[in-house]
């Protein structure tokens, strides 16, 4: 299977192949010089109901950036780790988040469901920072993605098991 992202909105980011989603997903992924798309070869049968939505929504968050003035275009390391940081933490099932460009270049991901708000955001040079909370309960999380990972995975599970239940 083979997702592409329109060519025409990554011009700039030349052509990405990672082996496979899954385990390991998005490492060590060669970076080809610049060319007219960016592909994401999957070669596994077992792809996330996810990630071709996300695919579309970065595709729409790319051609956002570039019709910005001033705005910086997101940048190869950003889009990598944010697939990269959504692997790891979303499950098959999970709700598909929102997704926008910042004006450096990086990615923001959103939830806002089952009472969480989330924020995941990757920063042009791949740091990724995460801010979490919970409206009916109280329970929040903020910082580094490192220290706060296990945080984000129980947040969308809740939201997903929010949906499984007939909340959402």
């Amino acid at each position: 299977m083979t997702l592409v992202m329109d060519g025409s909105f990554l011009a700039q980011t030349g052509k990405v192949r990672p082996n496979q989603i899954g385990a390991g997903a998005f490492q060590g992924i060669p970076m080809d010089g610049p060319g007219t798309g960016f592909v994401l070869e999957v070669r596994t049968d077992a792809v996330p109901v996810w990630i071709t939505e996300v695919v579309r929504r970065l595709n729409i968050a790319v051609a956002a950036a570039a019709s910005e003035p001033g705005w910086q275009p997101i940048t190869k390391i950003a889009i990598i780790r944010g697939l990269q940081t959504l692997r790891s933490v979303m499950s098959a099932d999970s709700s598909r988040p929102s997704l926008a460009p910042t004006p450096e270049g990086g990615l923001q991901f959103e939830w806002h469901d089952g009472g969480w708000d989330i924020e995941v955001e990757v920063e042009p040079d791949g740091t990724v920072e995460t801010w979490g909370r919970h409206l009916r309960n109280g329970t929040t999380f903020d910082g580094a993605f490192a220290n706060t990972s296990d945080s984000v995975r129980v947040a969308l599970k809740d939201i997903t098991l929010h949906h499984s239940v007939g909340g959402g």
